[in-house]
């Protein structure tokens, strides 16, 4: 089913367990199609999305039933994965970084859903990662105009992990 609503929002602890629900199910979802070391078997860990909570940085989408049917971290400013990068990000621009970005297979087009809330509340360069094997994420990425610059490590479950990195300049 097409989404075309937006009921975005920052998360609060009693959102947890559903947004827990909705990364198990990713994970699984990753792991049936060929990417099983994205996200591993436990990440996001919990106490990573609680320490997003309490930085007022995981937002949560909702249906018209208010039930949460993806979940998102945004993180303003410098990103420390992002400092290295084997190639060249567009710019130095001030910038948000999506993070953990999930959601429940219920409905299409989240990801645009996400990048046009970004758009609408956040008048910077947008940048992000994925796994090199996540190919629905590649393709859901470029669709919205995301440029590759190259690859960056992060730290995760798997230690130093390359991720390909995109921005879209603004």
């Amino acid at each position: 089913m097409l989404i075309n609503f937006m009921n975005i929002t920052l998360a609060n602890k009693s959102d947890l367990p559903s947004i827990l629900a909705i990364y198990s199910g990713a994970r699984s979802f990753m792991a049936s199609n060929g990417n099983k070391d994205q996200w591993g078997s436990s990440w996001p860990k919990e106490e990573v999305l609680e320490e997003d909570i309490s930085l007022s940085r995981l937002f949560v989408i909702r249906d018209n039933d208010e039930s949460i049917i993806g979940v998102f971290a945004l993180i303003e400013g410098e990103d420390p994965c992002y400092k290295d990068i084997e190639g060249s990000w567009l710019n130095n621009k001030e910038y948000i970084t999506i993070h953990r970005l999930a959601s429940s297979f219920t409905y299409k087009g989240i990801f645009h859903l996400v990048i046009e809330y970004i758009k609408n509340n956040y008048p910077l360069d947008i940048r992000i990662d994925t796994h090199k094997n996540n190919t629905p994420m590649i393709k859901a990425i470029l669709k919205e105009g995301f440029i590759y610059t190259g690859i960056i490590y992060v730290n995760n479950d798997t230690p130093h992990s390359p991720r390909n990195a995109y921005q879209l300049e603004r």
